[in-house]
């Protein structure tokens, strides 16, 4: 009998595009799915389409919780799966009719216990894929996991090349490695960032992984609910997550030199996503946004992951920008913004 895969997806108010992403999971290539709708305090239309679909197709479970917190949500679907391999999709994107069958296939081709895919970035008007001009596959031994791929799941420089893994929903993960370790996600409404720190904990534990240089995920870039695109205090959590994965990483025994880097990295770009918010969508007044970028700009650690980075970028506009956040230029950095 083929492997029974259980798909998670987690949905909060997301009616407007729910059913593109549940038609995308029904009409999969491989049929043998349990698929775990998990409709989180929504106020909207969504509870309403997920019994329309469990009506229609006797895969699907329907459940109802009052987390508030897409993290528990998944935890929630991890307790309640028993597929033998999980995939994760968030409620407002779609996938490719192929997914499960190309990552699985994968897995099992490969004697691996878990794969990763490429995706599409999906705008307005246009595609874009990540991780197009990579190998169309390659393997990662415990070794390699630990001493290259982990450190995707921090920062990526270049992602043409280097599959980013700090989101969990272009992942077939092995249901067993979960479980067995009981791992989860941290609740996103105390830490940033958990799905990257989940699958730094899952890569701990993996033996050996699959990537495939194929867009399998569809990740819309246009939701106006996505953390990028609405004031969110998450932002103020960098410094959890960065000393989450820091501690993890020394008690590991990871490669520092490499730990620091990528997170001093992210730390900074963090920083100025903090910074955008605060200009583009925190309706404060120009004065209490530049009071604000100046407390951003007075953290200890930015200052310190700046002077590690600086130096790093060829990029003329980084430089100019990591610049003026050294030196403090509020005035300069906000008009700059409002120039871009």
């Amino acid at each position: 009998m083929k492997n029974l895969i259980s798909v998670i997806i987690p949905i909060h108010n997301c009616e407007k595009y729910l059913r593109k992403c549940i038609d995308s999971v029904i009409n999969q290539t491989y049929f043998n799915l349990e698929i775990l709708l998990i409709n989180d305090s929504s106020t909207d239309n969504s509870s309403a389409i997920c019994e329309e679909y469990q009506n229609k197709d006797r895969r699907i479970k329907c459940f109802k919780v009052l987390f508030k917190s897409a993290g528990k949500t998944r935890n929630f679907g991890i307790e309640k799966s028993t597929g033998e391999y999980i995939v994760f999709i968030d409620s407002d994107d779609y996938v490719e009719e192929t997914l499960v069958e190309k990552m699985l296939n994968a897995i099992q081709e490969n004697m691996s216990d878990t794969c990763f895919c490429s995706f599409y970035n999906v705008y307005d008007k246009e595609k874009k894929q990540v991780y197009k001009n990579a190998e169309l596959l390659k393997i990662y031994n415990k070794n390699e996991i630990r001493n290259e791929l982990i450190f995707n799941t921090i920062y990526v420089e270049d992602e043409n090349v280097k599959l980013p893994l700090l989101a969990i929903w272009n992942g077939m993960y092995s249901s067993n490695i979960i479980k067995k370790k009981k791992l989860g996600f941290l609740d996103e409404n105390d830490i940033l960032s958990e799905d990257s720190l989940f699958n730094f904990n899952y890569l701990l534990y993996s033996n050996r992984v699959v990537t495939i240089n194929t867009p399998l995920y569809n990740h819309l870039k246009e939701n106006k609910n996505s953390i990028c695109n609405k004031y969110n205090k998450r932002f103020i959590y960098i410094y959890k997550w960065y000393n989450y994965i820091k501690e993890l990483s020394t008690k590991e025994s990871l490669n520092q030199n490499k730990i620091d880097y990528y997170l001093n990295e992210m730390y900074v770009i963090f920083s100025i996503a903090s910074i955008r918010q605060e200009i583009f969508l925190s309706n404060k007044s120009e004065k209490q946004i530049l009071n604000k970028i100046l407390e951003i700009l007075n953290d200890e650690q930015l200052k310190t992951a700046l002077k590690v980075v600086q130096n790093k970028h060829k990029n003329i506009k980084s430089k100019l920008l990591y610049f003026l956040m050294r030196k403090k230029y509020i005035h300069m950095i906000y008009f700059l913004f409002k120039l871009r």
